[in-house]
């Protein structure tokens, strides 16, 4: 397994998710329904919080808080299926000229991805994402602290951390160079935000 991610939405809208890749510590990402997000990395004890408005944290609070029947699927290819007693919407979308993914939408769960598999148009399987397990429960508090303590940083220097704590060599300047938009979205909203 090289991918593994916790997803945990709050009954007030706010979701968390933690993204754990390969052998780095994981990436937790809190964001608010008012569209506020900030990224931790527990195990360095740093963050880099996000003002309203960031690309990402609109994203993430518009697709955790979707909540229609269909998802606002209208494919003519939806078939309805069933994944750990939940009823979901699965859809196979083409990607490009050689590979397409089924995708597993749970209309109950703000139209959640509950999995997905990528494949050729012969069939072979690329990638696949499975739900390992699902809890139907107000989640743990602590996923969604915001790490009052932590140490603020950009986030390139966050990712630099992140990729050190696991053992890969990366500075703020390699992860910025990796990631520009995403250092130029931050600065620019910081700006407007007076921070």
């Amino acid at each position: 397994m090289f991918f593994r991610q916790i997803i945990a939405r709050r009954s007030d809208g706010a979701l968390a998710t933690i993204d754990y890749f390969k052998d780095r510590p994981g990436l937790r990402r809190v964001v608010t329904p008012d569209t506020s997000l900030t990224w931790l990395v527990d195990l360095v004890r740093t963050k880099t919080s996000w003002p309203k408005g960031s690309a990402e944290g609109t994203a993430l609070a518009r697709d955790a808080n979707r909540n229609t029947a269909d998802c606002d699927i209208r494919e003519p290819e939806e078939i309805h299926d069933w994944i750990s007693g939940i009823d979901t919407i699965a859809v196979t979308e083409k990607l490009d000229s050689a590979r397409r993914q089924t995708s597993w939408y749970a209309p109950a769960l703000g139209c959640q991805v509950l999995q997905f598999r990528r494949f050729t148009d012969h069939g072979v399987v690329l990638s696949e994402n499975i739900l390992l397990h699902l809890d139907l429960k107000e989640p743990d508090p602590s996923l969604f602290d915001l790490g009052k303590e932590y140490a603020s940083v950009g986030p390139s220097e966050l990712t630099a951390r992140q990729h050190r704590a696991g053992g890969e060599q990366m500075t703020a300047s390699d992860a910025q160079r990796l990631f520009p938009d995403i250092e130029r979205e931050f600065l620019a909203l910081r700006g407007k935000d007076g921070r």
